[in-house]
């Protein structure tokens, strides 16, 4: 569409007549017929009472008509050829947005593959450790290795009463003592209860832990030792796994790029039609 075609429907869609418009723009009718059928061009001052009795901007004017007969007849208008600038300033923004928006989603979909890769490729380690018993504190603070430990240290004052007693020596002294080991047994069968323990934190290949609440507290009291006891935990298994996630984190990252690149094809694409 060339200028007086696009002329011609503008007024067409007022439902002016000829005389209408060349009145409205205050021109002669035949000045206007040579106008819509492109046998004259409009002046600068021309062009802006056309603007004036349609009320709409250059650019609603300039819909349609195509870019050939913009640039070679009605780019030597001032106001056609400040649009014409100011669409291709508007343009290099656009690609200059397009530029940098498809730079980051690739800078964005790159970083977020690298963590992807690095958190596969970095195992998680589980460590599960195992406590077979308690073991109580002794009446001056001291420690033991096990609770069978206490438990001897314990007999060695009874079997010293049954040593300094009265009774004979045989095989019912010998009962005694063996029941006076059953029983300390017994009084502390509570404390052989086993626990475990999974972490992330290499602890060593064993480790001793304070019991101060819990269960084991309880058991503790329950047996007569207020001052407390600990556990001896022992490394029993190591597990290694690679966490799920990562894996949503790499298609993430690949969404990412791919909407880099497609936007610096496009960009393309689009800069070659303008």
């Amino acid at each position: 569409m060339n200028f007086g075609e696009r002329l011609k429907q503008l007024r067409q869609e007022r439902d002016w007549s000829q005389p209408e418009l060349a009145d409205a723009i205050g021109i002669e009718q035949s000045y206007l017929s040579k106008l819509e059928n492109d046998k004259s061009l409009p002046s600068a001052e021309m062009l802006d009472r056309i603007l004036e009795a349609f009320e709409i901007p250059i650019e609603k004017l300039l819909e349609g008509i195509e870019d050939s007969e913009i640039r070679n007849h009605l780019r030597s208008i001032p106001l056609v050829n400040g649009h014409l600038l100011e669409q291709k300033e508007q343009t290099l923004r656009n690609q200059r947005n397009w530029f940098i928006c498809a730079s980051l989603f690739c800078i964005l979909g790159l970083t977020t593959l690298a963590m992807g890769f690095m958190g596969m490729n970095t195992p998680i380690f589980t460590y599960d450790y195992g406590s077979e018993e308690i073991v109580p504190t002794g009446v001056n603070g001291e420690s033991f290795i096990s609770l069978e430990a206490f438990i001897d240290q314990e007999y060695v004052a009874v079997h010293s009463e049954i040593r300094d007693s009265d009774i004979p020596r045989g095989s019912v002294r010998d009962e005694a003592l063996n029941f006076a080991y059953d029983k300390l047994k017994a009084k502390y069968a509570s404390l052989s209860t086993p626990a475990y323990l999974v972490t992330g934190e290499y602890k060593g290949l064993s480790f001793i832990e304070a019991i101060t609440d819990g269960q084991d507290l309880i058991n503790l009291q329950a047996s007569g030792k207020e001052l407390g006891g600990s556990r001896t935990y022992n490394l029993y298994n190591t597990r290694t796994e690679i966490r799920e996630e990562f894996r949503y984190v790499n298609i993430g990252g690949i969404f990412l790029l791919a909407l880099g690149i497609f936007g610096f094809i496009l960009e393309r694409l689009l800069s070659r039609k303008r």
